[in-house]
């Protein structure tokens, strides 16, 4: 209180005969009040001599509001027991109605210890003390009373979490047990850990169901890398057994002079290569030779000229099957024309199967063409109802996909909206759609996932930096607090000095006494600070690293995102630019073109060869396990593991 004018403080310093009005300790000399500093009780109120006391600097003060009864050798004027009372009894009638209304028990019982404490310590009759002393009884009481009532409520809430929890995790840890997609079972165990997290047990209870989780998830990653590990050893071990039997047809067929014979050897070679399991590189070398020799074999046998009982045996059975189609097909009724037309392919196959003459082939061509005008007349007016059906359907979706991308332009529901493009993308592959109007809407659905991937990523990008923004601001009051930590240390360590010096020259035990406290309460407050400096920059490291984290969780997702487009880029790349839509009548499709040149036999391996099963199912196969999440992915990507 610089303001306060020095009568005032003599007046002061006179009252308390020179003393801390807190410790007692003796200010000899009016004229150096270095150490002292003047302290009123009431802030704001008029600085007279019964509301202002002389402390020592050095001196911790009381914790919350001052009163007079904090100050011992103040000797206020007018201050009798009975104020005494009435003042701490006004803080006790506080704490009384705390313990009956507040659910901080810790704070509530704290306060009840510091006024029970200060009221031993203060000078009033028994009487008052006794009668102050059963109020904070009861407060006591009553906090000890709703907290067990509150803890056995608690009790009875974390029992029943703990059964239900219990059940549902003992559950996922069976199945994941005998799991044999291991994608299935760490989802379930992570869907069950997520419902452990949102429900409070006993902590006894918590450590024994996060141990059951735990337990889980080690055992399937264990299982998942020796899975793993057997499909790398068996993948090897067939390849070099299917090299060898590749080795042998392929000599086989050489050997041979009958082209059926040598081509049913290759075919039974690739059949055996489809039933095994291979990684694809493997199997596409495997196939890559018997295509090559089946190429062969043509060149071979193409050169060799038929018998005629081998023309007249291959015209026999290709002119039975030819016959059968087209007279089904000059029979057929209008819900027949369907299968009408693949038997007429199918004949044109046999065609193609058999080595016959040109002119034989012709003659047999000639005939299927000849009634396949009749079918596609049946199938124009089904053709009719498949366009009109069709432009329903390209406006319905049309539509539906723009509702969509309004949703994701104004940020409703970014789930909901892929989820609502997914169904859109199923019914797409499902309804009655031409080949360009599919085209579109595939096409629109793609702009649609486009712009949700653009919108989740403002958003998380907005989120990140909120998080790491506010983080970044408890770094700011942290640091400064620890600069004011420092600002402090460094007064308290010339404190010390200067004290420790006077300690060492003091000439009388008094002076020693006094310099001695004095260096013991400073010591003590800065090993007090020097820990609370230690926490606060622990505090900062550990925000520090949790930025980190995020920031770093943030780019794995964008590398995965980015990734995935790599992926769909190549896979769109990959497509056949002529392949026919998933869908649609049988009259929207090209109508067949009957082969005049056609003597080359086509043979099975000229087919595209269908993906090994571990491409066709990633869940399933090693494959598209490449790539076992780690620990820290499993915690994001879930928090998966406890």
């Amino acid at each position: 209180m610089e303001n306060l004018e020095n009568e005032m403080k003599r007046t002061i310093w006179e009252r308390q005969s020179g003393m801390c009005a807190l410790t007692g300790k003796k200010f000899e000399d009016f004229s150096d009040l270095s150490e002292a500093d003047f302290i009123s009780l009431k802030e704001g109120g008029s600085q007279t001599e019964d509301n202002t006391v002389m402390v020592w600097k050095l001196q911790e003060l009381p914790k919350g509001n001052l009163h007079r009864y904090n100050f011992p050798y103040a000797n206020f004027s007018s201050y009798s027991d009975e104020d005494k009372a009435e003042e701490i009894k006004s803080e006790i009638m506080i704490a009384v109605d705390l313990s009956n209304t507040s659910e901080d028990w810790r704070e509530t019982r704290s306060l009840i210890k510091d006024l029970t404490t200060t009221l031993n310590s203060i000078g009033i009759p028994i009487s008052y003390k006794n009668e102050l002393r059963d109020l904070l009884r009861t407060a006591l009481e009553n906090v000890d009373k709703r907290q067990s009532e509150e803890a056995a409520r608690n009790k009875e809430i974390w029992q029943k979490n703990y059964e239900m929890l219990k059940e549902k995790i003992v559950e996922a840890v069976e199945f994941s047990k005998t799991a044999e997609i291991f994608k299935e079972a760490r989802e379930k165990l992570i869907a069950v850990q997520n419902e452990y997290k949102a429900h409070k047990v006993s902590h006894e209870h918590k450590n024994e169901l996060e141990k059951l989780l735990h337990d889980a998830f080690e055992d399937l990653s264990q299982r998942q890398a020796v899975f793993h590990e057997n499909f790398e050893m068996e993948c090897i071990e067939n390849y070099y057994k299917l090299k060898t039997v590749v080795a042998n047809a392929i000599a086989k067929a050489d050997e041979t002079e009958n082209f059926a014979t040598a081509r049913n050897t290759l075919i039974e070679a690739q059949k055996e290569l489809k039933d095994k399991v291979l990684k694809r590189d493997q199997k596409d070398e495997l196939f890559a030779e018997i295509r090559n020799k089946f190429d062969e074999l043509r060149e071979k046998f193409n050169e060799v000229r038929l018998t005629d009982e081998e023309i007249e045996a291959n015209y026999q059975k290709v002119q039975e099957v030819v016959s059968e189609a087209v007279e089904f097909a000059e029979n057929a009724t209008q819900e027949q024309a369907m299968d009408a037309r693949q038997k007429l392919i199918d004949a044109q196959g046999v065609i193609k199967e058999y080595r016959l003459p040109y002119s034989q082939k012709n003659e047999l061509f000639a005939q299927i063409r000849k009634v396949f005008e009749r079918i596609n007349d049946m199938l124009a007016e089904e053709k009719e109802q498949f366009e009109a059906e069709a432009l329903s359907n390209f406006s319905k979706m049309l539509a539906k996909i723009d509702v969509i991308i309004v949703e994701i332009e104004n940020a409703i529901d970014f789930n909901q909206s892929a989820e609502n493009l997914a169904t859109v993308k199923a019914e797409l592959r499902l309804l009655k759609l031409k080949r360009e109007q599919r085209d579109k809407l595939f096409d629109r659905t793609r702009v649609a996932f486009n712009l949700l991937s653009k919108m989740r990523e403002k958003y998380n990008k907005r989120r990140v930096e909120e998080r790491t923004g506010k983080l970044d601001a408890k770094i700011s009051n942290l640091e400064q607090k620890n600069a004011r930590l420092l600002s402090l240390l460094e007064k308290d360590k010339e404190i010390l000095t200067e004290q420790t010096e006077k300690l060492n020259n003091a000439e009388n035990e008094q002076d020693k006494e006094s310099a001695k406290q004095i260096v013991d309460i400073v010591n003590a407050r800065i090993a007090e600070r020097e820990e609370s400096l230690k926490i606060t920059t622990k505090r900062i490291n550990d925000i520090k690293t949790e930025i980190e984290k995020i920031i770093k969780r943030e780019n794995e997702r964008k590398k995965a995102r980015k990734k995935n487009k790599t992926d769909e880029n190549k896979a769109k790349e990959s497509k056949p630019t002529n392949a026919v839509s998933e869908t649609g009548t049988p009259a929207e499709q090209k109508e067949a073109e009957i082969p005049v040149d056609q003597e080359k036999a086509e043979t099975p391996v000229e087919q595209k060869e269908a993906e090994s099963p571990a491409e066709q199912e990633k869940i399933e196969a090693p494959v598209g396990q490449k790539e076992t999440p780690t620990a820290e992915q499993q915690v994001d990507n879930s928090n998966v593991n406890v």
